[in-house]
């Protein structure tokens, strides 16, 4: 796996523009078979998954030979969201739009990008399906929204619901309101916000039966709770995220909703 990069020089965003915006993408597979697209969910990176002790690598928990998305029969394009580290987001701009100066950005403005790099660089002219996990399952149904006669078939969610913006709300002002955050001019990792943030994200996955499972019926690794929170959800945040991207990111789902849109 070998991450590009497409340079699409002065791109408008939702909340202004990106002056070198750059989107970060993968491809798997013979270009010639049946393209599907695989966009990072929140939490997500190209390089590895959001490690919850999985040491599951990129998006490649789907992708390889004999699972959903194997490369022998699909040609595979997976893509980094604005805003998760990768692709441009605040911690990776150059002044004045770094930090959280970096401007906000819709699921539309992230479909647009991915559309010119299939379209002017792989020189894709339909996408069998897209699928996706989380904000990667809602970008799905942007796209035959925005494209309808590029995209086969799709599989996600269409709006983020008032449960999710309001559980959303818990772990962003555990965040912004840490002491060390100083509201995002910070200078060094703001340790306290991102381990209160990945702890308030944890609620999230305690309602799950893996997350349940992984803590109580694995083989001991975790004393207890606290231990698992802490080396789980609190390093899974601190290494590798910046803290303004978590934020950017966050309000691109928040926003979600595939009817508002010029089409």
């Amino acid at each position: 796996m070998s991450i590009q990069y497409y340079h699409h020089g002065r791109f408008r965003v939702a909340g202004g523009v990106i002056p070198e915006a750059v989107t970060a993408y993968c491809t798997y597979g013979d270009p010639k078979n049946p393209c599907i697209v695989f966009p990072t969910c929140y939490g997500g990176k190209l390089d590895r998954m959001f490690e919850l002790g999985n040491g599951l690598l990129g998006q490649e928990y789907l992708v390889g030979e004999g699972k959903v998305l194997d490369p022998r029969k699909y040609y595979v394009v997976t893509f980094a969201l604005f805003s998760n580290g990768e692709s441009s987001s605040p911690s990776n701009t150059p002044p004045p739009y770094n930090g959280p100066y970096f401007p906000a950005v819709s699921y539309g403005d992230n479909i647009r990008a991915q559309y010119t790099v299939l379209t002017q660089k792989l020189g894709i002219q339909k996408v069998f399906c897209v699928v996706g996990f989380s904000m990667g399952a809602q970008q799905a149904y942007y796209w035959p929204v925005v494209y309808p006669e590029f995209v086969e078939s799709i599989c996600g969610s269409a709006r983020t619901s008032p449960h999710n913006k309001a559980f959303l709300e818990g772990p962003k002002a555990a965040l912004t309101a840490s002491k060390d955050f100083d509201n995002g001019h910070y200078k060094t990792t703001p340790q306290h916000g991102i381990r209160a943030f990945g702890r308030a994200y944890s609620a999230w996955a305690y309602s799950q039966d893996w997350f349940r499972k992984k803590l109580y019926m694995f083989d001991g690794t975790y004393s207890d709770l606290h231990a698992f929170l802490r080396e789980e959800w609190e390093a899974g945040f601190l290494n590798g995220w910046d803290a303004n991207d978590l934020l950017t990111l966050l309000h691109t789902w928040q926003i979600a909703d595939v009817s508002d849109n010029p089409r």
